[in-house]
C-alpha cells in the first residue's frame, strides 16, 4: 500500500551526518511516510549505515548505485517513490519533528500541489508568509523564488512533478528542477515554519565558485528565466536579471584573472629558460 509521503534521502559519504538525519525522520509526529535512502556510491560506511537503517525500520529502504552524483540519486529515489506526496532531505541535514505534521496539515486544509517552508541555516532562521497563491508566476515573482529553489524545504504532490527529472549537473539542479515544475502552473503555497535544519559543510558544491560552476550557475539562471517567461521588465524579474548579469561579470572577470596568472606564470618561465 502506497505511503502518503514518500521522503528521497540521496547519500554520498555521509557517514558522520546519516544517523541524525535519518533518526530526524524516524521521529517525526506524522507517521505516514516511507524514506528512500539512496546511497550514491558511498566508500566511507555509508552504504552500511543505510542498510541498517532499513533493517531496523520498516518504512524506510535502502537501494545502492554507482556514484553518478545527487540529481542521478534524487532521480533513483523518484522512480521508487510511490507516495500521494514527495519530499527530499539531504544526508547531511536534519528536520524538527514536527515539520511533515504541520505541513501535511496545511495540504489537507488548502489542496495544494507544491509547499514551501522555512529553513535555519547557520542558526538563522529564514522564513516564508504562510499565502497561498493564485498562480505559479505569482509564486515566482512575489517571493522570489529563484533566490530559494531549494528541493529539500518543500512537499511536492508526485502528480506535479509526473516525468519531469533532475537534470544531470552537480550545481542549481534544484532551480531547473523547479523551473520545469512551475511552468506546468501547479498550485503553490507557502508555510511560516522553520522546520529544515540546513547544515553547511567543507567541500560542499554550494561552495564550488569555479567559472565552470558559475557558467553552471548561470545556465540554469537562464533556464529558469526562459521557463517561467521572467523579463527584466516583468514584475519581480529584474532581481533574477541582476543576479544573471553578476554570474556574467564574475565568469569574464576570473577568466582574465586565471589569463592574467597564466600570463605571469609563462612570461617568468620563459625569462628563466632564456637567462
Amino acid at each position: 500500500m502506497a505511503q502518503t509521503l514518500s521522503v528521497i534521502i540521496p547519500v554520498h559519504n555521509a557517514r558522520a551526518t546519516l544517523d541524525r538525519c535519518v533518526a530526524s525522520i524516524v521521529a517525526q509526529t506524522y507517521h505516514d511516510w516511507r524514506a528512500i535512502l539512496v546511497d550514491d556510491g558511498s566508500t566511507d560506511g555509508s552504504s552500511a549505515v543505510c542498510d541498517q537503517w532499513a533493517e531496523r525500520e520498516p518504512r524506510i529502504t535502502a537501494i545502492h548505485k554507482e556514484n553518478a552524483g545527487p540529481s542521478s540519486a534524487r532521480n533513483a529515489g523518484l522512480r521508487q517513490a510511490d507516495g500521494e506526496y514527495v519530499t527530499f532531505v539531504d544526508a547531511d541535514d536534519y528536520i524538527e519533528n514536527t515539520t511533515y505534521e504541520n505541513v501535511m496539515q496545511h495540504i489537507g486544509r488548502s489542496d495544494t500541489d507544491i509547499v514551501e517552508y522555512g529553513w535555519t541555516r547557520c542558526r538563522r532562521q529564514y522564513t516564508l508568509k504562510t499565502q497561498a497563491y493564485r498562480s505559479a508566476r505569482e509564486y515566482w515573482e512575489d517571493s522570489k523564488a529563484w533566490t530559494h529553489c531549494y528541493v529539500w524545504n518543500k512537499i511536492f504532490r508526485r502528480t506535479a512533478i509526473g516525468r519531469t527529472r533532475f537534470r544531470n549537473i552537480d550545481i542549481a539542479e534544484d532551480m531547473m528542477f523547479m523551473a520545469d515544475i512551475l511552468a506546468t502552473a501547479p498550485r503553490v503555497s507557502t508555510l511560516s515554519l522553520a522546520g529544515y535544519h540546513y547544515e553547511d559543510t567543507d567541500g560542499s558544491l554550494s561552495h564550488d565558485t569555479s567559472v565552470p560552476a558559475i557558467s553552471t550557475l548561470l545556465k540554469a539562471e537562464l533556464h529558469a528565466a526562459w521557463k517561467m517567461r521572467t523579463t527584466p521588465l516583468s514584475p519581480g524579474g529584474r532581481n533574477l536579471w541582476y543576479y544573471i548579469c553578476c554570474r556574467m561579470y564574475d565568469i569574464v572577470r576570473f577568466t582574465l584573472k586565471q589569463f592574467t596568472v597564466n600570463s605571469v606564470s609563462l612570461f617568468k618561465s620563459f625569462r628563466s629558460f632564456t637567462v
